[in-house]
């Protein structure tokens, strides 16, 4: 929080404090966070069953060896699931909060876990050897879905990237593209299209996240009269979006539809 305040203080214009707070905690944002893909859920987490399993090691370990250096990692794993538990919005990418303690906790517990079986063995009883056998069992198990899980969760995003088109083969792109003839600016909310294609975007409307409109610091009135300013000759919106920002009537007035050029719309001569 320190360094997040001092990076705030040191690079950013006076207010944004008062940007970020709107953006994450006004009334706005909790009512318009309310969707189904805006809350956090325990199976949001399915997709990392490996980690969590490792985890799960890692936890019990904790509380019948009482390592005090495991409370760290133990702790951040409560305080993100609480913060997440609560707070709206949640994204998938912001898994990545959980990945840390997970991996932690997980990387601890699966090699202190056999350590102890190894110290264990040879039972001296047999109970002892009933306890090695199911603390043998459960290690396995674990190790097992870690072992399987993770690294074929990897191959197959190596082999969806490997397969993955090149960025001048997307569609949208090439739309961009094939228009984009002595194009001063374009307004989408593709941003990574409109970089590949090599056209800006006006400034104001660059970044355009729910949070910026569910929290009223971006409306549909400041969006037409940005378009006014800098009348972008290329749009390119799906039809959700233009209901979003209001812009159907305006986009019938200056523009129109481009030729087999899905959701893209060329500004009409003055």
């Amino acid at each position: 929080m320190g360094v997040f305040g001092l990076i705030t203080v040191r690079f950013y214009q006076p207010g944004a404090w008062s940007v970020f707070w709107r953006s994450h905690f006004s009334a706005g944002t909790h009512a318009g966070a309310t969707t189904e893909r805006a809350v956090f859920k325990l199976t949001a987490l399915e997709a990392d069953l490996a980690p969590a399993v490792a985890a799960a090691v890692g936890l019990g370990l904790l509380g019948r060896k009482r390592r005090r250096e495991l409370l760290f990692p133990a702790v951040l794993l409560l305080t993100v699931a609480v913060v997440h538990w609560f707070h709206r919005p949640f994204w998938p990418y912001y898994r990545l909060h959980f990945w840390i303690p997970l991996a932690w906790l997980g990387g601890v517990g699966l090699v202190e876990g056999f350590r102890i079986l190894w110290r264990s063995f040879p039972p001296s009883s047999k109970w002892g050897w009933v306890r090695f056998g199911v603390g043998w069992l459960a290690w396995s198990l674990a190790m097992a879905i870690t072992l399987t899980l993770a690294p074929e969760k990897t191959w197959r995003e190596l082999r969806r990237l490997r397969l993955a088109p090149l960025a001048k083969d997307e569609a949208q792109v090439a739309s961009l593209r094939a228009y984009g003839a002595g194009v001063q600016w374009v307004f989408t909310d593709d941003m990574i299209g409109a970089f590949w294609a090599g056209l800006p975007i006006p400034p104001e409307l660059a970044v355009i996240p729910d949070k910026r409109l569910w929290s009223d610091q971006l409306t549909a009135v400041q969006i037409r009269d940005c378009l006014e300013r800098y009348r972008p000759e290329l749009i390119l919106l799906s039809e959700s979006r233009l209901q979003q920002f209001g812009l159907t009537n305006y986009l019938k007035a200056h523009y129109r539809p481009a030729p087999a050029a899905p959701d893209l719309y060329l500004r009409k001569a003055p």
